[in-house]
């Protein structure tokens, strides 16, 4: 299944026309949390893009953020798109990747990377043409191994429109998702919008029913990750967020999505007009 295809399958296209008004701001969104790990953070929002406006990681608002990663975002693109790289542009690819993951606080992938040696960059190169959401096909994700929450870091950098996928953002997306079939009385989660959470928020609790552990399939964690980037790529051109320079768009809603995914979403979250 392609982009195409999947975006006008009716479930998603229902999800969709529901989601909108949450997108141009039609509906209210509030959540509110605090946390006291690493350092003291409190977070509220009313709506979703006050959630992206408020997004904050390591002390770094969203701009901070993108100045913080360019370097390496820039040395991703540069190795990948060789068509024949040498050993120097591996070692390039693997300092910038590795800046990525401590970035994101998973240091622990950094020696994961290393193990990779003088593969990294070509494994790398072959899964992001895999996984370019503007050619991809579900059909080929059984073909991803290198895939995960730190992972999905690297991949947003080397892709456009492509968003990074951690326990945030995927409890934050599928509680939507989960909303929008109480609101329709559905019985279930349809296929279509059963995406997988990453384990470490699901197996505490904040994963909502009718959703799979995605850790548990590299093919249905790529998967996860690239029907998100086709519904958040569709979601982006609305609203407020369609204003945004249109590199930033599916950043911006995935950085709302990670700030209201701490905690989870209750029916009471969505005020409607």
């Amino acid at each position: 299944m392609n982009r195409s295809q999947y975006l006008a399958s009716p479930p998603v296209r229902d999800f969709i026309d529901w989601a909108m008004p949450l997108v141009t701001g039609e509906w209210g969104l509030t959540q509110s949390w605090s946390s006291s790990r690493p350092t003291p953070v409190s977070f509220s929002c009313n709506s979703l893009y006050e959630a992206y406006e408020k997004y904050e990681w390591d002390d770094l608002g969203l701009d901070d953020t993108v100045s913080h990663l360019d370097g390496s975002k820039t040395v991703l693109r540069d190795t990948t798109s060789r068509a024949v790289p040498t050993d120097e542009d591996n070692k390039r690819f693997l300092a910038a990747a590795k800046e990525v993951v401590r970035w994101g606080g998973i240091r622990w992938l950094e020696s994961s990377l290393d193990d990779l040696g003088a593969d990294a960059l070509e494994r790398f190169k072959a899964n992001a043409r895999l996984l370019d959401p503007e050619s991809a096909d579900t059909d080929n994700m059984n073909m991803i191994t290198l895939i995960g929450s730190g992972y999905s870091k690297i991949y947003a950098c080397i892709l456009n429109d492509f968003p990074i996928y951690d326990s945030r953002v995927a409890c934050a997306l599928t509680y939507l998702i989960w909303l929008f079939c109480r609101d329709k009385a559905l019985d279930e989660v349809p296929i279509q919008l059963r995406l997988g959470v990453p384990a470490d928020i699901g197996d505490k609790g904040r994963r909502p029913r009718g959703f799979p552990n995605a850790t548990s399939s590299p093919r249905l964690y790529a998967e996860s990750n690239l029907k998100a980037a086709w519904l958040l790529g569709e979601l982006s051109r609305h609203g407020p967020f369609d204003a945004l320079p249109s590199e930033r768009r599916v950043m911006a809603i995935q950085s709302a999505l990670f700030m209201i995914g701490y905690e989870p979403l209750t029916e009471d979250s969505i005020r409607k007009a």
